[in-house]
């Protein structure tokens, strides 16, 4: 029996509804109660009652492989028995035709697929689906207490009370198992050998001439629009809207199909995300759309009884595997405000558009590792010291050595695609399994088109901008979080609040103008690398 099981019996809990969204992988035939199974070769899959699965066909209608959660390729969302035209079961080039098809499917997903007596696991890039895995007895999971079906052996590497207590987070691929580990997405994992092996990025490199951006923000919008029109059309969907930019280039690559989101959102949990509201009232109000605004307080939502609070609880650290704090809006209760079974739109990885991890453009301290898993968070930041750099030491250069020359001229976006994502979202999604939260932007083509932007000007944030101008000018001028300072009265609708704006405006209305030739000097100005050796800042 899985731990999942157990622990769910033990607590009165629901294990069916708990564990609705997550998939589980073992050797044999043998069936788990609560989940449907499914064959695989030597291997059962295992998933649960509310996650959207498919079967993945070559082009003479063979089958390959499963498709579980909810992936779009070119074609739009992966549903039923899918045809690949790119393969052919019979062609020796089998998986590098699918690690090629692979590129252009967007969403948060795992796949299961096979030729011969191989194999593999994929997943969504960034292993959003959540991916850890048992080499000791070749299992594989969405999380850890389903993935375990033996005693837990804690890990020696990891801090479990700085983590589960203190705001760190098992980073570097770690669990709080000794043994299980969570696959990196741009890796596959061989079922049989439990090995794992990088098959992306393919590129030799990604930066693009400033000349080709306006096609790259063009690409980027039809790419995106494709997705989320495919999602909404297919299931009830809900798209959280804050005063940041993140959420505003969601709605704007909607497009047309934001009209399709039965529930645009946003959670009030603080004075921040009151903030979120004001500004977000104004986007709705644009985009005519019928935006809810969710408070924990002025209104209150529904009182929640203790013993329904201890469950919900429950019922996160079990989904999720570990026994971390709930977020906000869990906490806060304004999560009942969401209709249930939906998909749950985020604006994640847009925020590569704005270079978020990389917190410098001095390429040489792209080469000092010490501040940078600082950031990685296995403590807290004010605990980090160099006994704890020591202890991660060996992981840290593990992953990086296996980055690609494309990848390693940016290695900060990557510490954030492959190494911060995994650990975060990878890890926190699962345990909200009312809903099936994803972002539609989770594409390894999105991401490539993304890091096609200098990092020098994504630093700036100015392609957000210069993409949403392109959409919608208006969604673009509507102020952004704080941009109009403390005072919310006066992003109120009935307020003259474009001249907040006029000015970042008159600069987008330019650098559109001039086929943004700015970035030319943005990109001037960034320092070039002297430095060979990776270094330490610590003493």
């Amino acid at each position: 029996m899985t731990n999942a099981k157990k622990i769910c019996d033990d607590a009165n809990l629901d294990f069916e509804e708990i564990f609705a969204y997550q998939y589980l992988v073992t050797p044999g035939s043998a069936k788990v109660k609560g989940l449907t199974t499914l064959p695989f070769g030597r291997y059962s899959v295992h998933i649960g009652s509310k996650l959207h699965s498919a079967m993945l066909l070559d082009r003479k209608g063979r089958f390959f492989g499963y498709v579980f959660g909810v992936a779009v390729d070119k074609t739009g969302l992966i549903t039923n028995d899918h045809i690949v035209e790119e393969l052919d079961l019979d062609d020796p080039r089998l998986f590098t035709q699918f690690a090629e098809y692979l590129n252009d499917v967007a969403g948060r997903y795992v796949v299961l697929c096979g030729a011969s007596d191989e194999h593999r696991i994929y997943t969504d890039p960034v292993a959003m689906i959540g991916c850890v895995y048992d080499p000791l007895k070749h299992r594989v999971a969405s999380s850890l207490n389903l993935v375990l079906d033996r005693d837990l052996v804690p890990n020696p590497i990891t801090d479990d009370e700085a983590i589960l207590e203190r705001g760190g987070k098992y980073t570097l691929f770690h669990t709080q198992d000794a043994h299980v580990k969570r696959l990196n997405g741009s890796f596959f994992l061989d079922l049989d050998t439990m090995i794992e092996t990088r098959f992306w990025p393919r590129t030799e490199k990604f930066e693009v001439p400033v000349e080709a951006y306006g096609g790259v923000y063009d690409e980027i919008i039809a790419t995106g629009r494709h997705i989320i029109g495919s999602i909404t059309g297919a299931f009830k969907t809900a798209m959280p809207i804050s005063g940041g930019r993140d959420s505003r280039l969601l709605a704007g690559l909607a497009g047309e199909h934001v009209k399709e989101v039965n529930q645009p959102f946003t959670h009030i949990t603080n004075f921040a995300t009151r903030y979120d509201a004001a500004v977000a009232t104004l986007v709705g109000q644009h985009l005519d759309i019928p935006h809810e605004i969710h408070s924990w307080r002025q209104p209150a939502p529904p009182r929640r009884s203790r013993f329904k609070y201890r469950q919900d609880l429950r019922g996160f650290q079990t989904a999720l595997g570990s026994k971390s704090p709930m977020p906000d809006e869990m906490t806060k209760n304004v999560h009942q405000f969401l209709g249930e079974n939906q998909i749950v739109l985020r604006g994640h990885l847009t925020d590569l558009l704005r270079a978020v991890y990389v917190f410098t453009s001095n390429r040489r301290r792209w080469k000092v590792l010490d501040w940078q898993m600082q950031r990685l968070f296995p403590v807290q930041m004010s605990e980090f010291n160099k006994d704890i750099f020591a202890n991660y030491l060996p992981d840290f250069v593990s992953w990086r050595r296996t980055l690609p020359p494309a990848a390693l001229e940016m290695p900060l976006d990557f510490m954030f695609l492959e190494v911060y994502y995994n650990s975060t979202v990878g890890y926190t999604f699962n345990g909200l399994h009312r809903q099936f939260y994803m972002s539609p932007y989770n594409s390894r083509r999105l991401i490539e088109l993304s890091l096609a932007i200098n990092v020098d000007y994504r630093r700036t944030m100015k392609p957000v901008d210069d993409i949403l101008y392109r959409i919608d000018p208006e969604l673009c001028a509507i102020p952004y979080y704080k941009e109009a300072g403390s005072d919310l009265s006066v992003i109120a609708p009935d307020q003259p609040w474009h001249a907040i704006s006029d000015a970042r405006m008159a600069e987008v209305k330019a650098r559109f103008d001039s086929d943004y030739s700015q970035a030319h000097e943005i990109i001037a100005q960034s320092e070039p690398d002297t430095s060979t050796p990776l270094l330490s800042s610590l003493a």
